[in-house]
């Protein structure tokens, strides 16, 4: 008999555990997916009317705010709203993916971005 408890309060324990253990690996899924869903982006033309900027925002506060091509020599502007928006959406799928969000020149060519090498 005292065995048979003993098998039952093991058991019981294991179960316990094992429920606890997913019930915590549930939680964090969970913040980990809504933490994601925080993350969003925005493009506006410039004053100049000639060139964009992209914003990549966290709960609505601004990140990273971007009026320039990344990882290219000098100060080349966006000149289109979709290569602004192309390389905010590569920025922002890095954020989520918890990635840096720097960007190479091999990026930029495999997104079809104008710019000058």
């Amino acid at each position: 008999m005292k065995k048979q408890l003993s098998y039952i309060t093991v058991l019981c324990f294991t179960v316990l555990v094992a429920y606890t253990l997913v019930f915590i690996t549930d939680q964090n899924i969970l913040i980990q997916h809504s933490d994601q869903n925080l993350y969003s982006m925005r493009v506006q033309k410039n004053h100049d009317n000639e060139s964009w900027t992209y914003f990549i925002l966290y709960e609505e506060k601004v990140l990273i705010k971007q009026d320039r091509i990344p990882a290219v020599q000098g100060h080349q502007y966006f000149g289109s709203r979709h290569d602004a928006m192309k390389v905010a959406e590569l920025v922002l799928k890095k954020f989520k993916n918890r990635e840096s969000p720097v960007l190479s020149i091999k990026e930029l060519v495999d997104l079809g971005i104008s710019f000058t090498p």
